[in-house]
């Protein structure tokens, strides 16, 4: 990915939420023998810091920012559903702090540029943040990866699904309904001056032009 983006102009790079997948806290039936929970956090957190550095040292001149994905909260859901008394005595916002990147403070925030919403989002049918939001919304909640547009009054407007960037085969996914045929995808989106698209990665390798 990284080469294949290597060379262009960007303004802004933003991380669509789910930086975290907190396995080892889902509410869903899971192996407590695939991962520790310090494990796993190390695993993410070191991954996460590598991304940012080279992304920042393709892009200097780009604003990054992340949002928070309902993954990201299952560690404080957990948690406070058990012990909300240590609401006020533990704080974890430290796992989403890196040098040079703004960080939405809960998965309910949004960011906007222009005339664009960024929202981690929370319907999984196409085209229902869009409609919703009666604006163009980029969002990352259900990585499946898509681009459509709808007409709305006078205005041609999209939705930009951002997909994700995970091993879709890996055990934590196996929530999904089918293995092979799941509607999540990897790739990325971009918008520039040809407009707003998905670019997905198969096995590996970009499929198309950026």
């Amino acid at each position: 990915m990284f080469r294949a983006i290597a060379g262009k102009e960007f303004s802004h790079i933003i991380q669509m939420g789910d930086l975290y997948d907190f396995y080892s806290f889902s509410r869903y039936p899971r192996s407590h023998n695939l991962i520790k929970p310090a494990e796993e956090i190390k695993l993410a957190r070191d991954a996460a810091e590598e991304m940012w550095l080279r992304l920042q040292d393709l892009f200097p001149s780009a604003k990054c920012l992340q949002l928070l994905g309902n993954h990201d909260l299952r560690t404080q859901k957990l948690l406070f559903s058990k012990l909300p008394e240590f609401e006020s005595i533990l704080n974890i916002a430290e796992l989403w702090k890196f040098d040079g990147v703004y960080t939405a403070e809960c998965q309910r925030e949004e960011i906007f540029i222009k005339d664009i919403c960024f929202v981690h989002g929370h319907y999984t049918k196409p085209g229902d943040h869009l409609n919703y939001n009666q604006m163009n919304t980029v969002i990352g909640h259900s990585h499946r990866g898509y681009t459509l547009f709808h007409r709305i009054k006078d205005q041609i407007l999209f939705e930009l699904n951002a997909g994700c960037l995970a091993d879709l085969d890996s055990k934590p996914l196996a929530y999904t309904s089918q293995k092979k045929l799941s509607k999540m995808q990897n790739g990325f989106g971009i918008i520039d001056e040809l407009g707003p698209r998905f670019i997905p990665i198969i096995d590996g390798k970009i499929t198309c032009r950026v």
